[in-house]
């Protein structure tokens, strides 16, 4: 059925035979567009097949999971490429090869070639800050060695400070999602039943290497980069973000005092970040006269992409738009996308990067924090 959705969207978008008249090649910046609709014809068609079994999958109460190879990032991620290799003068080529890393982690040949493309003609490009996300996430030895070597190759201040902040989060995600895979025995028989033994035990050693790496990043960032990375551990106070709504006033966190508030980092042509769509407004409803505030925070390109999209999907509540290179961005260290931080009424940070039903169950037990603190303050002294 997915297959079949995807298949004739793309379809569609084919130009008709002409047989009558001959046809001349597109220039290479018409063919990146081409790609670029067939690529939102694609994402348009995965959102509605992943709404269908989002649906499915909580009506039935089984695990919500699609693999990353059914995505359109993944399925275009050859063809992006191959338009890089064959117009590496377009103005287009990076933006390319941008989308062929984002949609190469599981195909070893792409990112190859991805790689070799970009340590040819982009190591010292201060672009290259786009990608640093994508490329530390990575898993394979092949991109690690490459991120390293960027670190020691570009001149761009801005590129080695991310890539430290994405490194240390890097080790800290694993060493987290270690230590709950050991403590967890029904987590660890879900992982390994849907992606295999290797991968179970990669994660746990990855882990374990992770506490060596991740003090040896912190060192560098602190010595070198101090002045850039703030500390955004769990129990350190949120910084007071200025935001812009959707009809242009400004707004602080601090607006939000005494709410329990959810962040969501997120952008229109983000997948992960749309698949939690359905959820974040079942919650959104089951927690309309609690204390609690969902802000999204999109970092689209233009804020008419945002809008638009909101008229098709329903998002009720609290939207703010800051563009791709906005100060939050900065402020919050995102890297990726979604990113989520979970804030108490008092505005310090008190999780990150959960989501779905831990994301619901740590916003009621800091709601059930709320309530209890209410009550002690309201409860009159002996003697009263």
């Amino acid at each position: 059925m997915h297959h079949a959705l995807i298949t004739l969207a793309l379809a569609a978008l084919l130009p008709a035979d002409a047989p009558d008249q001959a046809k001349a090649p597109a220039p290479p910046s018409a063919g990146f567009a081409a790609l670029e609709k067939e690529y939102q014809a694609a994402e348009a068609a995965f959102l509605k097949v992943s709404r269908e079994r989002y649906a499915k999958a909580t009506a039935e109460k089984k695990r919500f999971y699609i693999p990353f190879s059914e995505t359109p990032p993944a399925r275009l991620a050859a063809r992006y490429l191959e338009f890089a290799e064959k117009n590496p003068a377009d103005p287009s080529a990076f933006d390319a090869l941008a989308r062929a890393i984002s949609g190469s982690y599981e195909n070893h040949d792409v990112r190859h070639r991805t790689l070799e493309r970009l340590r040819a003609s982009y190591l010292a490009d201060p672009r290259m800050k786009r990608l640093v996300g994508p490329l530390v996430i990575s898993q394979d030895d092949e991109t690690e060695r490459f991120v390293y070597e960027l670190i020691a190759r570009c001149p761009d201040r801005d590129v080695r400070v991310l890539a430290y902040k994405v490194l240390i989060k890097k080790a800290e995600n694993a060493i987290e999602i270690a230590a709950r895979l050991r403590a967890d025995s029904a987590a660890r028989a879900d992982v390994e039943a849907n992606e295999g033994k290797a991968y179970l035990e990669a994660a746990l050693a990855r882990g374990d290497r992770s506490k060596a790496d991740l003090e040896n990043f912190r060192k560098i960032a602190r010595e070198e980069y101090g002045d850039r990375i703030p500390d955004l551990s769990v129990g350190k106070p949120a910084p007071d973000l200025i935001g812009r709504t959707l009809d242009g006033r400004d707004a602080k966190i601090s607006d939000y005092r005494g709410k329990v508030v959810v962040l969501d980092i997120w952008a229109t042509w983000c997948g992960p970040c749309r698949q939690m769509i359905p959820h974040e407004r079942e919650m959104v409803a089951r927690l309309k006269d609690r204390p609690f505030a969902l802000i999204s925070i999109s970092v689209d390109e233009e804020k008419e992409t945002l809008t638009e999209f909101l008229t098709r999907e329903p998002m009720p509540w609290t939207h703010w738009w800051n563009g791709s290179e906005g100060k939050i961005i900065d402020a919050l260290d995102i890297d990726h996308y979604p990113t989520i931080f979970v804030l108490d009424g008092n505005g310090i940070i008190r999780a990150k990067e959960i989501r779905g039903e831990e994301l619901e169950a740590k916003v009621n037990g800091l709601l059930g924090e709320s309530t209890t603190d209410a009550g002690q303050a309201e409860r009159p002294a002996k003697g009263d």
